[in-house]
């Protein structure tokens, strides 16, 4: 039985690699849940082989199934794109995932890479296996010398030099803006003494002027645009996702 999950999971797999390099339609679901017509076309793939395999059980897919309760025996749970948002920035960490539950037992589980060609699969009490070979967790006990992730240092720092670009762009402003309130006040000081310096009421202006200034320089400052920084950080986190 694990063989023709398999099969299927490895057919399905033909449609994820056709879109992987090609254009896609990208719908979104949530801010950054996106849905491509490959995870539609791969689900729909998936549902109809599998249901002939397993004629009496539910299907669940994670596309195309509405929200409510979902049985917990004879039931079939499928993500036809498991890292859509990987898919659709050409990243290959991609899989097809397909999880069978008998009675109340998960019986069979496939997931499939399509992009590196890995297919892991496992049956339980049977083991499990990567493209056939057997597979077991490592015998690693000590966490320093252990793999826990990779980071795909490109997008990192892709990433970090957006952001930093756009810090330097905040302080060009800020510059331009401190020069023109430094110009602002130093014209009305001469303004002030030339108008009549012995005069107590310019004299008081004048340090009202001073006083006032931190507060005229924060509201000014709280003017300027921030949307293309903002939109930026957006960018970079989107693409470091």
């Amino acid at each position: 039985m694990l063989k023709q999950i398999s099969d299927v999971v490895l057919k399905a797999g033909s449609i994820v690699s056709s879109g992987f390099h090609s254009a896609k339609t990208i719908k979104h679901k949530g801010e950054v849940d996106l849905v491509t017509e490959y995870d539609i076309r791969t689900e729909n793939f998936l549902k109809e082989k599998l249901q002939k395999i397993f004629p009496s059980f539910t299907i669940i897919g994670e596309e195309t199934h509405a929200e409510g309760k979902y049985p917990s025996e004879n039931v079939i749970f499928i993500d036809p794109i498991d890292g859509t948002t990987n898919f659709v920035h050409g990243v290959p960490f991609v899989a097809l995932s397909v999880g069978v539950i008998t009675d109340t037992e998960t019986k069979y589980g496939v997931v499939y890479n399509p992009v590196l060609d890995e297919l892991y699969s496992a049956e339980t009490g049977k083991g499990s296996f990567c493209n056939g070979l057997p597979i077991k967790v490592s015998e690693t006990s000590s966490l320093i010398n252990s793999l826990i992730s990779t980071v795909k240092f490109s997008s990192f720092f892709n990433s970090f030099n957006i952001l930093t670009k756009s810090f330097l762009e905040i302080l060009v402003r800020f510059e331009i803006l401190f020069k023109a309130s430094l110009f602002f006040i130093k014209s009305s000081i001469i303004f002030l003494i030339k108008t009549s310096i012995s005069s107590l009421f310019n004299v008081k202006i004048l340090l009202v002027t001073f006083k006032l200034f931190p507060f005229i320089l924060i509201f000014v400052f709280s003017l300027v645009k921030f949307s293309s920084f903002n939109s930026l950080i957006k960018v970079s986190l989107t693409e470091f996702i």
